[in-house]
């Protein structure tokens, strides 16, 4: 068995640049497969195998990062947590555990996939078996996927008791417009992440307490160590949930917009939602385009804020100004000077 200077003996630099090329070929994945990935790890720090050795352990744990998540990898994997061997279904469980991200997407594809339906329980289990990983992905599946895996990811967020997610089951189980499916399975999981379920006046008061908590920067996020905050919402086009990363000031502005849009819809005429509402909603986008930056006349936000009216417009730039949101007073500002005033506009100046 060749010891890791060894192999670096044998590793000249044209063969460095070819492993290099070929990051992700089952040859040089397979390398961090047979030493191990803290090997190449090690040999990285160690000053007297460098460059060759920092340009190796890149190029190998690569391929090996490539070859984990690779998707025909991943369908096998999901295919054998319904195997009638106990270890095969561990091995794969922790196999996917593995993958992280990819993972998790994968599982709540195969969770969409009808033709997989035997498989769903076993999916089901092992994204409660990643636990916190899944999370987040599982809120971005209730923002608007089908209605049959919006109530899947529901369910599994209650038995995760993900207590910090109950916010977002609150609109999937008051409004009228929701699937019932997706209501009762809503219904269960606040009833264990909360103990009680809200009313609709109540659910409304959470979504605006939640929501302003959020805007005005009272309501702590945890950054990682990039100091950055991962979020989730559903991508209509991919079909899937997807994710940004932003400082935690941008993040809580997303978070504050999607939980406003949802007071929203259960309360439209609610006059302090009528604000928060467009208020985050153009703060956000706002911030999206870059400070400073107007928002184009078509944007979805500018076009929304357009639809509720001057009036509602006027109140929005008021609020802004006196709780110190420039952006969205700007972006409202903005707007009533395209359009004229409501006096002027009742003048018909």
């Amino acid at each position: 068995r060749m010891d890791a200077k060894g192999y670096l003996r044998l590793c000249t630099r044209q063969q460095t640049v070819r492993l290099m090329g070929n990051v992700i070929s089952p040859e040089v994945a397979a390398l961090a497969e047979e030493f191990g990935s803290p090997m190449f790890t090690e040999l990285a720090r160690r000053p007297e195998l460098q460059p060759e050795a920092r340009q190796v352990a890149d190029a190998v744990l690569s391929a090996a990062n490539e070859a984990l998540r690779a998707p025909d990898r991943l369908r096998d994997l999901i295919s054998k947590l319904g195997a009638p061997s106990p270890d095969v279904r561990a091995r794969a469980m922790a196999g996917l555990k593995d993958t992280g991200r990819a993972g998790v997407l994968a599982l709540i594809e195969a969770l969409g996939d009808d033709a997989r339906a035997e498989l769903h329980p076993y999916v089901r289990a092992a994204l409660v078996h990643i636990g916190h990983d899944a999370v987040g992905p599982l809120v971005g599946v209730v923002e608007g996927a089908e209605p049959k895996l919006r109530a899947q990811a529901i369910r599994l967020l209650g038995r995760m008791e993900a207590r910090e997610t109950a916010v977002y089951l609150l609109r999937p189980y008051v409004s009228e417009a929701s699937d019932p499916a997706v209501r009762e399975a809503a219904g269960a999981g606040l009833k264990r992440l909360l103990g009680h379920l809200p009313n609709r006046g109540q659910a409304v008061a959470l979504l605006r307490a939640r929501a302003e908590s959020y805007f005005h920067g009272e309501q702590a996020i945890r950054a990682g160590a990039d100091g950055k905050v991962e979020s989730w919402h559903w991508d209509e086009e991919k079909g899937c949930p997807v994710s940004r990363r932003d400082p935690p000031e941008d993040a809580a502005r997303t978070r504050a917009a999607r939980l406003a849009a949802e007071a929203f819809a259960l309360a439209p005429g609610n006059p302090a939602i009528r604000r928060l509402y467009p208020m985050t909603v153009l703060d956000q986008a706002a911030c999206d385009t870059g400070r400073g930056k107007p928002l184009a006349p078509d944007h979805a936000a500018v076009r929304e804020a357009e639809r509720l009216g001057v009036r509602t417009v006027e109140a929005v730039l008021a609020e802004a100004v006196e709780t110190d949101h420039v952006a969205a007073a700007t972006a409202a500002a903005r707007i009533l000077g395209r359009l004229g005033t409501a006096d002027e506009l009742l003048d018909g100046r």
